[in-house]
């Protein structure tokens, strides 16, 4: 619960502030371009941070795919920021265009962390949901207590394989 709650904390308001204040910085525009890093950082938070959500084999075509776009959203971002164009209605200097792209672009980070953060979250509560379901029904079907005796037959050998099978997907 706690950690839902940071993570929302994260993802509303210093996401928010971090957003209001780069836009302050910068401009609308560039607000724009950093958007289009949020799915970049969330490969990146997914495959190095969080337990290797996202797998990447360099022999796929969508591995490639994926890393090939990251690398060219993140350079984009860069060229976008470092890049001092002429800003409509605003006359700030380029060191504030910088500090604004900086603070875009951790706004779209922060969003990116809370999404990975919730995701982890949201399989340990469908995984309890599913125990809670799953149990109750077992109880309402079967009322003798000889059914809940394991014994070492197939039946055993089957629920383990289940919940070995299971546990990959979590």
């Amino acid at each position: 619960m706690f950690h839902r709650l940071k993570c929302h904390m994260i993802d509303r308001y210093l996401s928010q502030i971090f957003g209001y204040v780069g836009l302050k910085y910068a401009s609308p525009t560039l607000s724009s371009i950093m958007s289009n890093l949020s799915p970049a950082f969330t490969f990146v938070l997914a495959f190095f941070f969080f337990f290797r959500m996202e797998k990447a084999h360099l022999r796929s075509y969508t591995s490639l795919a994926k890393i090939i776009g990251t690398l060219l959203s993140i350079s984009g971002a860069i060229i976008a920021t470092v890049y001092s164009g002429q800003m409509l209605l605003s006359t700030s200097m380029n060191k504030d265009w910088i500090i604004g792209g900086i603070l875009l672009a951790g706004q779209y980070f922060l969003l990116s962390f809370a999404l990975v953060a919730q995701a982890k979250i949201l399989v340990f509560v469908l995984g309890i949901s599913g125990l809670l379901v799953a149990g109750l029904a077992a109880l309402i079907m079967a009322h003798d207590l000889e059914a809940w005796k394991l014994r070492p037959d197939v039946v055993l050998a089957t629920i383990l394989y289940m919940v070995r099978i299971s546990s990959l997907y979590l």
